[in-house]
């Protein structure tokens, strides 16, 4: 059987990839119970009825397991049968292969190329020497190409695909799996003589031919076609690679051409002595001062590379341009002159700031001035001058602003209005007071929207006729505006567009456009099944999601339909937006990436759960959580992963801004901030239960509800807990922040807005 994309192998491992191979199919998975990735490999679908060819599978599989566990290798975990067909459990590598560089660069950086070489070196000296029984030493790769080696996300090399020539012979893989020239490429010439002969000898062969094509670009022997390439590697002696390539070391052309002998015996005796001289050879590249070129190389994963890349090939993270060879040879100096010079930089900046700010408040610029003094203070957090002027010019300013009217910003949270990330383009710092409080229904998940001084609440009910409700109300006082009553329970926030003074609300299967000053209706657009995502409103036109996968984009003024399209899975998250492009998640475990001008897809991602929250576009970043307790983060032109972040509970918390870092909450009871470049942790905290709303964040500050009824101040860059407030039932929906209030919504439906004291 041949499973698809999105189908569960075993009732538990999720399909995330598909592969096919020559004889094989090779399926990427992630596990249901410990949300782990794995490579699940199994014959071809039209050989599992062959009861030869699944043996054959099953030798494979106990070769490779014997070989145990080695840095330099793919583990070959378990060995399963599921309804007869046989699957092998993998180590999931995922930073690609070393063939995928060379398809794009021709030659690598031989700095690079080297230490390739000396992991591959010492992960072949394992596999040749390793015990895989009383009577067995070692395992002969015969089809070691880069295609074969893998990478990690951090530039380390693991061999793969072991035993498969041996099993098959060699002449069968080189046909079936290279689908051409490729694999016949790195075969030494006693592999067409004599297959079954073939020993380490012939493994060092095809090493050498991965040294060659990766130092010149050029493969050491050529043919027209199959023939005439195996009669070249019969007959013909290569050019040295230092003839093609005359900046190369006289030393690694020399390895190179000893490798690629024609007769076994005048290779090199093992791969222990390969590695041996390759790292002398890594010592006179460092010598070279004919390679103190500039190079392009990636900061998290250390990737070299001479092509000029966006991103990095194997992590995504981004590259910058340095002189190879100055900064090794330099590094203790070097980096102490430059924590020195950083230092120096810190000091002169945070004096400046402090300057700055009392400039600003000899003319009167409070604002600004406090502006600068948080910026001198988190450079020079012991400075008792800085402290005590941003004490003092902070109690200024509250009482400057307690006589000027508040601003008010269209700013609802992620669940209201996922055009906007949850950060606040205003400060609201704790200690908190409660300034009012109202109870508008029995129950509520979604989140309040702000705009133009008006709160706009969404709850339901169980009174007939009733069940659902949107009240409007003063953002300052709580006093009612309006109120309308549906006859469906109103679960989702409603999006404001206050230029146009619209209010859009779904109902069931029913967008409602409302007059946002009476509550009137303007028009109604009725979709094919129940709206299950909150509208987004951009520009003259408003999208959404249904139950049935299907986004509408709606004319903004009259409600005509402009376009439909339909996506795999349900859409229980909102959609996002970011140059022309609509970012969707569906229930079937897809991120698509549709034209805001006719709905054609861009790209897809398949995810390893149903997407449970954003995505959240953040730069030219989109992140989003799934059920398999994952926030994945995505190249947004691409839909590339950069990286994920496991927790251990389902993710239906919308992550949030918050300068470099994101900041989102678990259904394990945590609130976590990973930083968004790397996605490594910066902080966890606890809370007492399960948090399933987005956070929002005011400069330093994240506002952080939860299953447990309390509402939380975080330090953004610390996570420590500055104020607290115990409401005493759930809260479901995300804190809204405008005009000076913080604003939740209760799971009873009760209505809470405070402000800074």
């Amino acid at each position: 059987m041949e499973y698809e994309v999105g189908q569960k192998l075993d009732n538990q491992y999720v399909i995330l990839e598909k592969h096919h191979g020559g004889m094989s199919t090779v399926y990427i998975v992630s596990d249901e119970f410990s949300n782990k990735r794995f490579a699940v490999k199994t014959v071809r679908e039209d050989l599992t009825a062959d009861a030869q060819a699944v043996g054959r599978f099953a030798e494979e599989a106990r070769t490779w397991m014997k070989l145990g566990r080695h840095p330099h290798i793919v583990e070959a975990i378990i060995y399963r049968e599921v309804n007869g067909q046989p699957f092998l459990f993998l180590e999931y590598v995922n930073g690609g292969d070393i063939q995928r560089l060379l398809d794009k660069e021709k030659r690598l950086f031989p700095p690079q190329l080297l230490k390739f070489g000396v992991e591959v070196a010492s992960g072949m000296h394992y596999v040749h020497t390793v015990q895989v029984s009383p009577a067995q030493k070692g395992v002969i790769h015969r089809d070691l190409k880069p295609g074969n080696m893998m990478l990690t996300r951090g530039c380390e090399v693991k061999i793969t695909d072991f035993g498969l020539a041996k099993v098959y012979g060699a002449r069968t893989e080189a046909v079936e799996s290279g689908r051409g020239l490729g694999t016949y490429l790195y075969m030494p010439p006693e592999q067409f003589l004599d297959a079954a002969s073939a020993d380490e000898r012939s493994d060092i062969y095809a090493f050498g031919v991965f040294l060659y094509f990766g130092s010149t670009g050029e493969p050491p022997v050529t043919g027209r076609n199959a023939s005439q390439l195996v009669h070249a590697i019969l007959n013909t002696t290569p050019t040295a690679p230092r003839e093609l390539r005359p900046e190369l070391p006289e030393s690694f052309s020399r390895l190179v051409m000893h490798c690629l002998s024609r007769q076994r015996t005048a290779r090199p005796g093992s791969f222990e002595e390969i590695e041996k001289e390759l790292k002398k050879i890594q010592d006179e590249f460092a010598a070279a001062e004919a390679w103190k070129i500039p190079v392009h190389v990636c900061d998290t994963c250390g990737y070299l590379s001479e092509f000029d890349y966006p991103n990095c090939p194997v992590c995504a993270a981004a590259m910058r341009e340095q002189i190879w060879g100055v900064a090794d040879r330099e590094a203790p100096a070097a980096a102490a002159a430059q924590a020195e010079a950083q230092a120096a930089t810190v000091e002169a900046t945070a004096e400046a700031l402090y300057q700055q700010a009392l400039a600003d408040e000899q003319a009167g610029r409070i604002e600004a001035a406090l502006n600068s003094l948080r910026r001198a203070a988190a450079l020079r957090r012991d400075d008792q001058a800085i402290l005590s002027k941003l004490d003092e010019l902070a109690q200024k300013y509250r009482a400057q602003r307690a006589k000027e009217q508040g601003k008010t910003y269209n700013w609802p949270m992620p669940q209201g209005n996922p055009a906007r990330t949850s950060v606040t383009p205003e400060s609201v710092a704790p200690p908190l007071a409660l300034r009012w409080s109202l109870n508008i229904s029995e129950w509520a998940m979604a989140s309040p929207v702000v705009s133009n001084g008006a709160l706009y609440v969404a709850a339901s009910s169980s009174q007939p006729g009733t069940r659902g409700s949107l009240a409007a109300l003063e953002l300052t006082k709580g006093h009612e505006r309006w109120r309308r009553s549906f006859q469906r329970e109103v679960t989702l926030s409603p999006s404001v567009l206050s230029s146009e003074g619209l209010l859009f609300l779904p109902v069931d299967r029913e967008l409602i456009c409302l007059d946002v000053r009476i509550g009137v209706p303007r028009w109604v657009y009725l979709a094919e099944t129940r709206i299950t995502s909150s509208p987004l409103v951009w520009r003259e036109q408003v999208y959404f999601g249904d139950e049935s996968g299907k986004v509408y984009a709606l004319a903004l003024k009259e409600g005509a339909l402009e376009w439909v399209t339909e996506v795999q899975g349900s859409i229980f998250t909102p959609l996002a937006m970011r140059k022309e492009r609509l970012f969707v998640g569906t229930a079937a475990n897809r991120v698509i990436a549709l034209s805001c001008v006719d709905g054609s897809s861009f790209w897809e991602y398949v995810a390893g759960g149903e997407i449970t929250a954003g995505p959240s576009l953040l730069g030219n970043l989109a992140l989003f959580g799934a059920s398999d307790g994952r926030l994945y983060c995505l190249l947004q032109h691409a839909g590339r992963m950069l990286w994920d972040f496991e927790t251990q509970g389902e993710i239906h918390s919308a992550p949030a801004a918050a300068e470099e870092a994101a900041v989102f909450g678990s259904r394990d009871g945590s609130i976590y901030c990973v930083e968004l470049r790397t996605g490594s942790l910066r902080w966890e905290h606890r809370t007492n239960d399960w948090v399933d709303s987005s956070p929002a964040v005011s400069q330093n500050f994240a506002y952080c509800t939860g299953h447990d009824g309390v509402l939380r101040v975080l330090e953004v860059a610390s996570g420590l807990s500055l104020w607290e407030y115990e409401v005493g039932e759930e809260i479901r929906s995300s804190p809204a922040i405008s005009g000076g209030h913080i604003v939740l919504v209760t799971g009873k439906s009760q209505v809470l807005a405070f402000r800074g004291r």
